[in-house]
C-alpha cells in the first residue's frame, strides 16, 4: 500500500476557529494548516466529535466583522488531531 497523493497543498496557518458540531456543541481549535480541501486542526479540549461527523467550522470573530463558515466532516482523528474535509 503507497502513500496517497495529496490533491492540494498545504499552507501552515496557525490560528484558533471554531469547530461547531450539529448538535450545537462548539470547540476552540487550533488550525495547524489549510488546503483547497480541508485543513489539519488540533483540540484543546475533548470534543464529542467522531470521523464521520458533519460540523461547521468557524474562522475569524464576528467583532471584528470578519468571519467565515464552511461546512466540513471530519475525515481523521487521532488523539488531539482532526483532518477535516471542506464539504461543498
Amino acid at each position: 500500500m503507497g502513500s496517497q497523493k495529496r490533491l492540494h497543498n498545504r499552507i501552515k496557518y496557525h490560528s484558533y476557529c471554531i469547530l461547531m458540531g450539529q448538535d450545537g456543541s462548539s470547540y476552540k481549535v487550533l488550525m495547524k494548516d489549510i488546503s483547497l480541501g480541508g485543513a489539519l486542526v488540533e483540540a484543546d479540549c475533548d470534543t464529542h466529535l467522531n470521523v464521520g461527523d458533519s460540523c461547521t467550522l468557524m474562522l475569524g470573530n464576528s467583532s471584528s466583522g470578519f468571519q467565515v463558515k464552511r461546512p466540513v466532516e471530519i475525515v481523521r482523528f487521532d488523539s488531539e488531531n482532526m483532518g477535516i474535509s471542506f464539504l461543498t
